[in-house]
């Protein structure tokens, strides 16, 4: 816990000072530096990183946001004589894979779109989409200006998330490698049902309990997503703000899709009854969804 803590503290203060080497002001810098690495996402600013018109302050939010990905615990093990440490995890270089191929797509296909250099543009890319993917919510352009691939592409990234042991929420990269592990399992077991197959993940075998697990918190949490939206329908949003925000809301991102909610609206012309349906869906969403229900079955109380 010490290491986590000192690590955590280590890396603020360093963002910090970054941030007041590029251009912002002590006050912004302080805030901008909590809400990155607790990929929170608060902005002192309404227009979000845009305010600074900077590719410099761009790049160091985006390495500073992918920390906040990482289990911390995987930092606080990294030194001279194991540096790497890191990248041995399955889920991390899963979650830089995605991150990697992503990127590099968007700049051939929304490139054109944005304005500015190769540097800009990459800039631009990598800050919304790992702000998207890591929920913190920042963003520095409005990427529904990029095509409407890239406003799909926005609202899946929504349900994705970091690493476990991270401050990110979504889904969380290691549950949709356990996912397609359990879907090779099934297939499997379909050519050969007397077969015996054993997964591992980071070198541990997965117990069959583990799919069963994770398959239950996939049927919950998209089970959630479509009921909010539908809850939110009643109030005569449009069909891309239902599903934008219910998709932000229980995987707690921030910025939805839409003229209302998107990179540049905000949730205050909302309705008193959407902004409570909004609430519970980021109180499951940041719980877990599980947890929260376990916690209202009469059993839970009886035991």
């Amino acid at each position: 816990i010490k290491s986590i803590f000192f690590v955590y503290v280590g890396i603020t203060l360093t963002s910090i000072a970054l941030y007041v080497l590029y251009g912002m002001s002590t006050f912004d810098a302080i805030n901008h530096a909590l809400t990155t690495i607790a990929t929170g996402g608060f902005s002192t600013h309404d227009e979000s990183f845009a305010f600074f018109n900077s590719t410099p302050l761009l790049f160091i939010s985006s390495f500073i946001m992918i920390l906040g990905s990482i289990p911390f615990i995987l930092i606080a093990q990294s030194n001279f004589k194991n540096p790497f440490i890191i990248f041995k995890d399955e889920q991390v270089k899963l979650f830089l894979i995605i991150l990697l191929v992503i990127i590099v797509a968007l700049y051939f296909l929304a490139g054109s779109y944005i304005e500015g250099d190769i540097f800009s543009k990459y800039g631009h890319i990598a800050f919304n989409t790992i702000s998207i993917i890591s929920g913190t919510g920042f963003v520095s352009d409005n990427f529904e200006n990029w095509g409407n691939y890239a406003s799909i592409l926005f609202l899946f990234l929504m349900f994705i998330g970091g690493c476990a042991g991270s401050t990110t929420s979504g889904l969380k990269i290691f549950r949709f490698k356990i996912l397609f592990l359990s879907l090779s399992n099934h297939l499997n077991k379909l050519l050969r049902p007397h077969g015996i197959f054993t997964y591992k993940f980071n070198g541990k075998t997965i117990p069959e309990n583990t799919f069963d697990s994770v398959m239950s918190f996939f049927f919950i949490f998209i089970i959630t997503f479509v009921l909010a939206a539908l809850l939110l329908s009643f109030s005569g949003l449009d069909f891309i703000t239902c599903i934008s925000a219910s998709a932000s809301a229980v995987a707690n991102i921030g910025p939805g899709l839409g003229d209302i909610i998107g990179p540049n609206g905000n949730y205050s012309p909302l309705s008193d009854y959407s902004k409570i349906i909004l609430t519970l869906t980021m109180l499951l969403g940041r719980l877990e969804i599980l947890t929260l229900i376990i916690f209202f079955l009469p059993r839970f109380w009886k035991s």
